[in-house]
Formats: C-alpha cells, structure tokens, sequence
C-alpha cells in the first residue's frame, strides 16, 4: 500500500484511506495509467490496458472486502477499470449476482471516483476504538455490473 504525501487527499489524514498502485504484469512500481487510451482519465469503452493483472488485482480485492470483520469500506477506481473486472469476474464464472458471494461483495466495494485511472484508493473501517467515526459511503444494492 501507498499513501502519497504532499498530494494525498484529505480523506488520508485519518489514516484510513489508503493508495494502491494498480498491479501490472510488466513489474510497474509506481502508479500507471491502467487504461489503453488516453493519459488523464479512462475513456468509456476505451478497454484496459494488457499490462494490467487482472488476476492479481481480482485477487486482491476480494481478499480486503470479503475478509473477516469485512475491513474494507469502498474502494474507488475508474468505472471503465470496474466494468473490465465485472467482464474478467463473469468469465471466471464467478456468482456476480449472488448478494452472499464474496464476488459480489468485491464487486459491489468497486465505486467509480474520477482520477482514479492509476490506482485504487481503499478506504478501511475503524479498527474498533471508540473515537473512530466510519466514514459514510452509499453503496448499490447491486453488484453494479
């Protein structure tokens, strides 16, 4: 995980929100544009980039959000890089539209937030204390694929 200083939105300083670089099979480091066309922002229909893992990634977020206790409040991407885990999920057979499947879950935690074409941002529960206020994300009652 990755919080990037200087830059970092002001949902950081709580220190429960967190960047993560998108992973990629050429071994990119940093964050990097996961779409095929354009440099700022995903265009609809655009596709993905082939670097991206997909599997890694899918990987990834169904370990945060189907995990005990359920960590993960939301994770905000880029809609066209959510729609390309929704086809990816679909071929792997997966129960999309199951609302007690982990793949439902991780898909349903997958919220479109524009900028959000080089990384994930992930946005974590309270771990329990009693100061800690969760931060209020509205999620579909779908899996939104």
């Amino acid at each position: 995980m990755r919080q990037r200083s200087g830059r970092a939105h002001r949902s950081h300083k709580t220190g429960l929100d967190a960047d993560v670089v998108l992973p990629s099979t050429d071994d990119k480091t940093d964050m990097w544009n996961a779409c095929r066309v354009g440099s700022g922002q995903c265009t609809r229909g655009g596709g993905i980039a082939e670097a991206f893992d997909e599997r890694r990634f899918w990987l990834f977020i169904k370990e945060l959000t189907c995990a005990q206790g359920t960590p993960v409040i939301a994770m905000f991407l880029d809609a066209e890089i959510k729609a390309h885990m929704c086809r990816y999920a679909r071929g792997l057979g997966e129960k999309i539209d199951d609302p007690k499947s982990c793949a439902f879950k991780a898909l349903q935690a997958l919220y479109h937030e524009d900028g959000h074409y080089n990384h994930v941002h992930v946005r974590f529960r309270c771990p329990g204390n009693r100061d800690c206020q969760n931060s209020i994300v509205t999620l579909g009652k779908s899996s939104g694929c």
